[in-house]
């Protein structure tokens, strides 16, 4: 059992009191593709949550694969377990910043990497997305992730960011 202390402020204060906590939804799915399909998820997941070093979730996955993790001040680290050992670790924090444009790669890519799209693991931050301008040629596992988009999104399956696969990706990112 996991407790966590709230303080509270008598009624009618002036005062505010913040927990910086946020929760984003991870899903642990066997592949990327369209939304929806309840054949993807990964169920009965074992995992925990920790934030600065301590245990502050856990929990199963459901039949989708999802996973309501809590984020603590920059980041946190979600970990999957197996007969309660630890067998992948990630470090998942929250970008508030804008996205690049759609039409700069770097926008392009971090849109793929949005919807669960493998794009490698070069650049500064390791996911595939570079700051240097102007970015590297695509990796492997980029192009093959553009072809993937297009033929689950519909689109004719180019291999580059054309228009309608700029305008899939706004729309599937929301932004």
């Amino acid at each position: 059992m996991i407790l966590e202390a709230i303080a509270r402020l008598v009624r009618g204060s002036s005062l505010f009191n913040t927990l910086n906590t946020r929760t984003v939804e991870i899903f642990m799915q066997m592949s990327p593709g369209n939304p929806g399909s309840d054949k993807r998820g990964i169920k009965d997941l074992d995992w925990q949550v920790s934030a600065a070093g301590t245990v502050i979730q856990t929990g199963k996955t459901t039949d989708n694969g999802r996973i309501p993790m809590r984020i603590r001040g920059g980041n946190s680290t979600l970990q999957l377990l197996f007969s309660g050992a630890v067998v992948a670790e990630y470090t998942v924090g929250i970008r508030d910043t804008a996205l690049d444009p759609i039409t700069d790669q770097r926008g392009q890519l971090r849109r793929l990497r949005m919807q669960g799209y493998q794009i490698g693991h070069t650049g500064t931050d390791n996911i595939g997305v570079d700051a240097t301008n102007p970015p590297p040629a695509l990796t492997i596992e980029g192009d093959r992730s553009i072809l993937e988009f297009q033929s689950d999104q519909d689109i004719k399956a180019i291999g580059t960011f054309d228009a309608a696969t700029n305008n899939a990706l706004t729309t599937a990112a929301g932004a």
